[in-house]
């Protein structure tokens, strides 16, 4: 979480000889966001192209088009034969990459509500009010 993050950098600037800074792979995993987030990556034209992940196994792979088509499909109680073009620009946001990533591709489902929860709980937000996507 953001609060444990900076708490060890808070530790880690306070005594730096004593506290060592040990990154595993879910950690690493998230250096993934800076490149894959990139706008040239959130296109329609790259929407189509960027695949599911490769260590994934295939019939459990979930591209990004595959994800945004389920999500509407669920969302507008329609069959996914029905999604359109225009349906699928309106929802290839940074903010639904963001969801694909973690339950797709980091086994995270559900991390990113989780998330929204957290900032709006440091920024002193009052429940029910909503952290921009």
């Amino acid at each position: 979480s953001i609060r444990v993050a900076r708490t060890l950098i808070r530790l880690k600037k306070k005594y730096p000889d004593n506290v060592t800074i040990i990154l595993g792979n879910r950690d690493l995993n998230k250096i993934r966001f800076t490149s894959e987030l990139a706008a040239t990556e959130l296109t329609d034209e790259a929407l189509s192209e960027v695949p599911g992940p490769f260590w994934v196994p295939e019939k459990k792979r979930v591209s990004p088009l595959q994800h945004l088509t389920k999500l509407i499909a669920a969302r507008d109680e329609i069959d996914v034969k029905q999604v359109t073009q225009k349906m699928l620009a309106k929802e290839n946001t940074l903010a639904n990459r963001v969801r694909w990533m973690l339950k797709e591709t980091m086994g995270s489902d559900g991390e990113f509500e989780r998330r929204r929860a957290e900032l709006a709980l440091l920024r002193g937000d009052l429940p029910g009010q909503n952290v921009s996507e």
